[in-house]
């Protein structure tokens, strides 16, 4: 297991014992079976969070000056109906068939998972107006609380960006590389289990990997997740193609203009 797991083991494990004190059910499905009871925040604080190479954002206006925006996933285009709660497969992408979602119904590029911290396990979609009235669209996460949310792209990213649901407290983000390794993080804080924070950052460094740590005990779900490269402009259709002449069709040429001159000097001549 590297550092990050061991850091985010170690928060999560702290969240659950203290989020079991005062709510029994640990996860999404649970809480709502139990008539949705008040999802108080713990007493507990994001870690430190080392920024790194990454460059952050404080609203969706400011990460799209900066990167030239890019079309979002909102979630919006699978099976889960306003107001309830769907068990997905573990892991969702634009390939995944029920029960959440349907192939093609997410945009290829991505994918959602989870980082088990001794919770239940297991993704959810959570229909709008599920968490409560500001909660308008469909939001996906770990069910469990104390398990942290995982966002893998394929090819790697260099910006990113999404709305969390679920804390009225803090989020860690961290954003790793291919191989592991931790690139930065940084912290944006909630102020309701309904009201989604907006997370943006880019990275000098190319990002396999983000992982989401709702700190307040209450979960990590995601909504209009964006990604990309900003150095990479738009599809350009390829240039026009210039027609050229063999060695053949230079011989021709040649061999005409030799006629066309002679034939024309004759002329002149007579």
């Amino acid at each position: 297991m590297n550092t990050l797991q061991n850091s985010l083991t170690a928060v999560g494990m702290s969240a659950m014992l203290l989020a079991g004190s005062a709510l029994a059910q640990d996860n999404y499905v649970d809480w709502a079976a139990a008539g949705k009871p008040d999802l108080a925040p713990v007493a507990a604080s994001a870690p430190d969070a080392p920024l790194g190479g990454l460059t952050t954002f404080v609203d969706q206006a400011s990460f799209d000056a900066a990167t030239g925006g890019f079309a979002p996933e909102t979630f919006d285009n699978g099976l889960t109906p306003p107001g309830a709660v769907a068990t997905c497969n573990n892991t969702i992408d634009s390939t995944t068939t029920g029960p959440c979602f349907n192939a093609g119904d997410l945009i290829p590029g991505f994918s959602v998972t989870f980082l088990s911290n001794g919770g239940t396990g297991g993704l959810v979609a959570l229909g709008g107006g599920f968490l409560g009235a500001a909660q308008t669209t469909t939001v996906v996460g770990a069910n469990s609380f104390v398990d942290n949310t995982e966002i893998t792209f394929s090819p790697a990213v260099t910006a990113a960006a999404f709305e969390g649901f679920g804390v009225a407290g803090d989020y860690l983000i961290t954003a790793l590389d291919s191989g592991g390794a931790t690139i930065g993080s940084f912290t944006v804080t909630g102020a309701a289990v309904d009201g989604g924070v907006f997370a943006g950052f880019t990275s000098p460094v190319p990002v396999t990997t983000v992982v989401v740590d709702g700190v307040g005990g209450a979960g990590e779900l995601i909504d209009n997740l964006q990604f990309g490269d900003p150095a990479v402009g738009p599809d350009l259709p390829p240039p026009p193609q210039v027609p050229t002449l063999s060695q053949f069709g230079l011989l021709l040429l040649a061999g005409l203009m030799l006629v066309v001159g002679v034939f024309a000097y004759r002329r002149f001549a007579a």
